[in-house]
This record gives C-alpha cells, structure tokens and sequence, in this order.
C-alpha cells in the first residue's frame, strides 16, 4: 500500500484531490464566514503539549462550524488487533459524522470519516522528503517515514469499505493532508495552519461539503453502509444473528424421522454471520 509518493501544495491538494464538483447546487450552500482566526488560541502550539494541541484544535474546528455536518472528536481506544505505533506520541481523532454516536465525549475508533492525526512536535518529521525530493524513488526509505501514517490507514481500509482515505496530519502549528489508496498517497506540502488559517478552513469546508453531498470525494464506497445500533437494519440483522429452532446441523449423518426436511438455514452459517458481528473488525 502506499508504494508511489504524489507531492503536491496545500493549494494544489485543496483544488484538485478535493474539488467543489460544478453546478449551482453546491455554490448555494451557506457558509459561515470568518472573520478573526479560529485557531487564535493555537499560536504557541509548538510549545504545547500534543494533547493540548488536540483538544484545542478539536474544540476550534466545532465552536466556529469550520466542518458542518461533522463532528471532531477524539477517538474510543483502538481495537484490540490494531498494532500502529509503540512509542505512544501519535493522538487518534478525526472528523465523524454529526450523527455518530458519543461515549465520554469520544467516538467509535472504526467509525472515522477524516482521521486526523497528531503528533508531538520536536518528533522527527517522516515527511522530511518534501526537502529531499530525490528520496521519492527509494520504496524502502519513504516506507519508514510514512511507516506509522501507513499503517494508521492501512488499518482502516480494513475495518472501512472504502477506496481511498483522506487524513489530516498535524504537528504543533503545521498540518498536511494526506490521500492514501492502494497503490500511491497524495500528500501535500506542510502549512502553518495559524498563519494561513484561511487556507486550512477552506480544505475543512471542502471536506464537510464531500462528506455531507459527494462521500465518494473522501473514498466511501456508495454499495456499502455502515450501520448503527439505532438503525432498524440493525436490529434485523441482531435478530437473523441468533439461532433458531429450525437450524440444521451440517454434519453428515442418518436423518431421524423427526428432522425436517423443508430448506432451512444450517448451523455454521448462522454462525459464521454471527462472528461477523461480533468481531471487532
């Protein structure tokens, strides 16, 4: 995953990988205009704790409606299976749907629209190559730069049905956007998002505007839902999931007078479907 590296501007990734489709509908949209920094309480955030940064950065983007239609948050513990990093300096959040569902004021790690990671600053920068652009041709040595942003997505693509993921990476007072599929990311270059706040609040809009009309912008996959327990396809899948008096047992024997032999569904499929429900994928 990840094998080609596409380095783009802020600029060049705003007006290309996240395009305002054309047409009338979306230039109507209101938005809701600016007019001092939303990040004004971020300017020291080279010298602030990563969780500090987060919280704050979290907070600006939902107080001043810089993503309608989302939710930044931080994320619920990762999934047992989720192996990212080991040395504990990367914060999992990410832009949710507004619907998602809260506990402790933190949503479900699976249920991630937009990651957005954080890392502490002063750690060394895997995206050094934007200095070193003669490195986009080793495979090993960009690998190990983008090693823990790729396996961050590359968990996702596993418990998401998706095409393609776009991530937002910050270190202290700079950010970049990232968009990973199989075979390439696209990423681009690192801004200070107190300086050139209106440029990060314009990539923020065109991702609410993808989320809430075109989610096939951020990689959805459109044949594909992700349900929540509130939906009542939920509850009949909950209910398909339990087993029933008229279950055959697979296993080959001698039939007994009194087993049916009407279609019916067998043991291992229910199962099986079973499993999958109650797997933390």
């Amino acid at each position: 995953m990840g094998n080609q590296l596409v380095l783009l501007s802020a600029e060049e990734f705003r007006d290309i990988v996240l395009a305002i489709p054309d047409g009338s509908r979306f230039s109507h949209i209101p938005r809701h205009e600016l007019t001092t920094n939303p990040f004004g309480e971020l300017q020291g955030a080279s010298e602030m704790t990563n969780l500090e940064v987060c919280m704050a950065l979290l907070e600006a983007i939902d107080q001043h409606r810089l993503a309608p239609g989302c939710i930044a948050a931080c994320c619920s513990a990762r999934p047992d299976f989720c192996v990212i990093d080991g040395d504990g300096d990367t914060l999992d959040a990410a832009l949710f749907d507004h619907d998602v569902e809260l506990s402790s004021s933190r949503a479900p790690w699976t249920a991630q629209e937009v990651p957005i990671v954080f890392r502490q600053c002063g750690v060394d920068d895997e995206f050094c190559c934007d200095r070193n652009r003669h490195m986009e041709d080793d495979v090993e040595k960009r690998k190990e730069m983008l090693s823990k942003y790729l396996r961050y997505a590359a968990v996702l693509f596993d418990v998401q049905q998706r095409f393609f993921l776009v991530m937002i990476a910050v270190t202290g007072r700079t950010f970049r956007v990232l968009r990973w599929d199989r075979s390439r990311v696209v990423m681009s270059s690192a801004v200070d998002y107190f300086t050139n706040w209106q440029l990060f609040c314009d990539i923020l809009w065109h991702i609410s505007l993808a989320h809430r009309y075109v989610p096939e912008m951020l990689g959805a996959d459109p044949t594909a839902v992700r349900l929540s327990s509130r939906d009542a396809r939920w509850r009949r899948m909950a209910a398909a999931a339990n087993g029933h008096g008229s279950d055959f047992d697979e296993h080959m024997r001698l039939l007994g007078d009194d087993e049916s032999s009407e279609p019916s569904t067998l043991d291992h499929a229910r199962n099986a479907f079973r499993e999958t429900l109650t797997s933390t994928h």
